[in-house]
């Protein structure tokens, strides 16, 4: 399933929610806001600061200005400790042509105030996620550069084992790099501190974002895959290292050894995964990478292969029924699909409503491939014995 064919609100809503301490106001119809707490399933429920205006008819007739300077205050009132509130403009008022500008200028608060402008007719998901960080990029000023401090662009608050993962990718970077922010995945203080940074390590599908800030703050950008796997994680640490003109840290080796240890205790398992077929759909920050720890490093055969870049999710379900696939990692938009085809279905990329990441057991980085190798094995352990996917080759090729 592609999840970022959505639309541009809910784009918009994803970058805004992910900043730590920020209030979030839908400045449209109830099913706008509610439609976007399901974003908050897979990470902290006790903290959702959002609000909105609630359009009705008579807004429609008259404009939303009430409603909106009314929800403002509301939402300084309630989220007090929020140094900012987020505005975003869904399809109602965009068509009312509401001036959202002159209204916000007119609200007595301490808080900054950010406009996002989201109507969904605007675009998909993705750019709508994508104009919300430029639009962010536009508020920041230039700041001194800390010549080992770094950004990482493109983890937001409700991907699967972000924290967890984070956790790993910094073990990875070591004491020698310290991280400036984490974009859009901070607090506001942090975000805001984005230009601080001497480099900007840039997932896959992010690049756009790399390329803005190096037009408006000259900081240079390395573009790496997300830290799958032993050979994954190391040459993303040798990337940034390389990039930042340091020797690569000591603690790489002795995070790989352990990692090595652990996995040898599963060898007679892992061995038998060489060849296994298997499905990979995803968005495009984590997709390919996933793709290459398990042909490279597992021996996997991919046969049938998505990401969010792809306009039609209906050619990665029929690649995936043809492929004789056994296993498909995904998101919760492909357990339908696994369960009519009985696949084991690994969950590891946006949206992750159906399961829920509190520990520290993420997939990225050294300790991250050890988590993933166990829960690949345990999913086929698991799994409904399938002759014509797992052994009988020979019945394709006649």
């Amino acid at each position: 399933m592609i999840a970022v064919t959505g639309c541009t609100l809910f784009g918009a809503y994803r970058t805004a929610a992910s900043v730590r301490d920020a209030a979030v106001l839908i400045h449209s119809t109830i099913g706008c806001s509610w439609g976007t707490m399901a974003f908050h399933i897979p990470s902290r429920l006790q903290d959702v600061r959002q609000a909105s205006s609630v359009l009705y008819e008579e807004d429609v007739i008259f404009g939303g200005a009430r409603s909106l300077r009314q929800a403002l205050a509301h939402s300084n009132e309630q989220y007090e400790n929020s140094p900012v509130i987020f505005v975003i403009t869904g399809c109602v008022a965009e068509i009312m042509a509401d001036d959202v500008e002159r209204i916000i200028a007119t609200v007595a608060t301490a808080k900054k105030i950010v406009l996002f402008k989201a109507a969904g007719f605007k675009g998909n998901m993705a750019a709508g996620m994508l104009h919300a960080m430029k639009t962010l990029i536009d508020t920041m000023t230039a700041k001194p550069v800390q010549q080992t401090a770094v950004n990482l662009i493109g983890i937001l608050a409700d991907d699967f084992k972000a924290d967890a993962d984070l956790a790993e990718i910094r073990r990875l970077l070591g004491k020698e790099v310290e991280i400036n922010a984490v974009f859009p995945y901070d607090n506001y203080a942090a975000v805001s501190n984005v230009p601080a940074a001497a480099l900007n390590i840039v997932f896959p599908g992010f690049e756009a974002i790399g390329d803005y800030l190096a037009e408006k703050f000259g900081t240079p950008q390395v573009v790496v895959d997300y830290p799958y796997g032993l050979e994954g994680s190391r040459r993303f640490a040798a990337a940034v290292a390389a990039a930042l003109s340091l020797r690569l840290g000591s603690h790489i080796g002795s995070q790989e050894r352990r990692a090595t240890e652990n996995l040898q205790a599963a060898y007679d398992y892992i061995r038998q995964l060489y060849a296994l077929p298997v499905a990979v759909g995803g968005d495009t920050c984590r997709a390919r990478a996933l793709q290459i720890f398990l042909r490279q490093e597992l021996g996997m055969q991919v046969l049938a292969a998505g990401n969010d870049s792809e306009e039609q999710p209906a050619d990665f379900a029929q690649q995936v029924v043809e492929s004789n696939a056994v296993i498909l990692f995904g998101s919760s938009f492909d357990r339908k699909l696994a369960e009519r085809h009985g696949l084991a279905l690994i969950r590891y990329t946006y949206p992750v409503f159906d399961s829920i990441s509190i520990s520290n057991r993420g997939y990225a980085g050294f300790n991250g491939a050890v988590n993933l190798v166990e829960e690949l094995i345990n999913a086929v352990m698991a799994m409904e014995y399938r002759r014509k996917g797992l052994y009988d080759l020979q019945a394709e090729l006649e």
